[in-house]
C-alpha cells in the first residue's frame, strides 16, 4: 500500500464549483526554517501554497483564473478515484484534487524545482501522506537524459525532457530565453505503464497530461493503462498545430475516448465564437484542454 490513509469523505456526483473568497501572504515557520506562502480561503476549503517564486505566487492566485475546466474537471473527481498527474508543476491542481475532491493522486514532476514546491505544498496543506509525488518524466521508455528548463526559478513550464525543442529564443513571461542557455538539469524518464505494472502504483482512473508538447511521449508509454476500463477520463493538451498531436487525437478516438467540442471551445479561459473555433480547428490551429471521457461499453 502506498497511500498511508483512507480518505473517508463521501463521494459526490457532478461537478462542484470553488468560489475563491480571500488570499493573503503568510509566513510559515518552525524552528529551522520557513516557507513564505499564499493563503486561499475558499467557500468550500482552504488551500497554503508556497511563494517560492514569482510565478508560483502568481500560480497561486490565478489557480482559478487560468484553467477553469481544469478545476471543474478535477472537483468532479470522488474519493475512490485515483488521479495522476502528469507535469504537476507545483502540484496546485493536485491540492484541489486531493482536498477538494479527496482523491489520491499521483503528481509526477521531472523540475527538481518545481518538484521542491510541490513537496512543500503537499506538507503545508497536510497532504503528502495522501499523494504520491515523484520527481521524473513520464516517458515513453525508461531513459536517463537531460531535462531543458526554460528558466532557473520555480513555478516555470515549457521544459524539454530529452531533446531541446527550441528552435530559437522563446517568449516565457517576460523573459526572453536564448535557446542555447537553457538550464539544465539530469532526471529519470520512465513510462506510466511501468509505474503501475512494474512498481506496484495503483491503476488511474483519471489523468491529467499537460507537458507542454511531449504529451505524445507520455502517451507511448501509457498505452497499457490507457486501455485499462478503470480509466474513465483524459485531460490532455493538444496543440493542433503539431502533427505528433493531430495523430494524438485520432489515437485516443480509436482507443475509445471522445470529447465534448463545447468544453474544448471554452479551454483555458478562451472562449471562442464558435465560428472562429471552427475555423481554428479545421485550419489545425487550435490550441487547448481537451478533456477525453470512455464510451460506456
Amino acid at each position: 500500500m502506498y497511500f498511508s490513509e483512507t480518505i473517508s469523505q463521501e463521494e459526490n456526483e457532478g461537478n462542484r464549483v470553488m468560489n475563491l473568497i480571500k488570499s493573503t501572504s503568510g509566513l510559515f515557520k518552525n524552528d529551522l526554517y520557513q516557507i513564505p506562502l499564499i493563503e486561499l480561503d475558499f467557500d468550500s476549503m482552504s488551500l497554503c501554497i508556497s511563494a517560492g517564486s514569482l510565478n508560483c505566487e502568481r500560480r497561486a492566485r490565478r489557480i482559478l483564473q487560468d484553467e477553469p475546466e481544469t478545476v471543474r474537471w478535477v472537483e468532479s473527481l470522488k474519493p475512490s478515484d485515483v488521479l495522476y498527474d502528469v507535469g504537476a508543476n507545483i502540484g496546485v491542481y493536485t491540492l484541489v484534487a486531493a482536498r477538494a475532491a479527496g482523491c489520491r493522486v499521483v503528481a509526477l514532476e521531472p523540475s527538481a524545482l518545481n518538484y521542491s514546491e510541490l513537496v512543500k505544498n503537499l506538507y503545508l496543506n497536510d497532504l503528502s501522506k495522501k499523494t504520491i509525488a515523484l520527481c521524473l518524466a513520464a516517458w515513453s521508455e525508461v531513459s536517463l537524459s537531460v531535462l531543458h528548463m526554460s528558466y532557473f526559478a520555480p513555478g516555470f513550464s515549457h521544459n524539454d525532457f530529452s531533446t531541446n525543442w527550441w528552435d530559437g529564443p522563446q517568449q516565457i513571461g517576460n523573459f526572453l530565453i536564448d535557446q542555447t542557455k537553457r538550464p539544465v538539469q539530469h532526471c529519470l524518464g520512465m513510462p506510466i505503464d511501468d509505474l503501475v505494472e512494474k512498481h506496484g502504483l495503483p491503476q488511474p482512473t483519471h489523468i491529467k497530461i499537460d507537458v507542454d508538447g511531449l504529451e505524445p511521449n507520455v502517451v507511448a508509454g501509457a498505452k497499457k493503462v490507457l486501455a485499462d476500463d478503470r480509466l474513465k477520463s483524459l485531460l490532455i493538451e493538444i496543440d493542433l498545430n503539431l502533427d505528433s498531436h493531430r495523430t494524438l487525437l485520432i489515437q485516443l478516438k480509436e482507443l475509445g475516448f471522445y470529447y465534448d467540442e463545447e468544453q474544448v471551445r471554452q479551454s483555458k479561459s478562451q472562449y471562442l465564437d464558435d465560428n472562429v473555433f471552427r475555423m481554428k480547428m479545421s485550419e489545425n490551429s487550435f490550441k487547448g484542454n481537451f478533456i477525453f471521457y470512455r464510451h460506456d461499453g
